[in-house]
């Protein structure tokens, strides 16, 4: 560095700059700071299966199923099915599939997997659809199996 850019440095330094204050609005700002948004919690996964008017949809594959179980009451739409049963398929057709009827965009919905990365995908799949009511269980299975199991 040159003998300039030393002074230049030092008297930067050396003055007293007020740096001006000016309050801003931070409520919500780091609400989407890691993606996630609308975590559904054990208690309210466990509630759920006792609720007609929330859907718990695992969206692991059918082989992950029978190896592991299943939250009582919920539907299985594997994560590469999820689009296509949301988008394109008709409300009757989606009844055969899956065993209900298909959700509206108002709908209350919890997806599950088994670590929360592939419901979390779901997600954001349907909010793309419009989808607003929907959650993500973090935990998936494997806190469900750990919190059931203690008992």
């Amino acid at each position: 560095m040159s003998r300039y850019t030393i002074n230049i440095f030092k008297n930067y330094f050396s003055a007293r700059y007020e740096v001006p204050r000016k309050r801003i609005q931070t409520t919500g700002f780091f609400r989407n700071v890691s993606g996630e948004q609308g975590i559904a919690t054990f208690k309210e996964v466990k509630e759920a299966t006792n609720n007609p008017n929330i859907i718990v949809i695992d969206v692991r594959e059918p082989s992950e199923l029978k190896q592991t179980g299943v939250i009582p009451g919920s539907i299985n739409i594997p994560l590469n099915k999820v689009e296509d049963a949301f988008k394109s398929l008709k409300d009757d057709e989606f009844q055969k599939v899956y065993g209900l009827p298909k959700p509206t965009t108002d709908s209350s919905i919890i997806f599950s997997c088994l670590l929360g990365k592939r419901s979390q995908i779901a997600l954001e799949t349907i909010q793309k659809l419009g989808f607003k009511k929907v959650r993500n269980f973090k935990g998936g299975w494997q806190e469900w199996e750990a919190k059931t199991n203690k008992i």
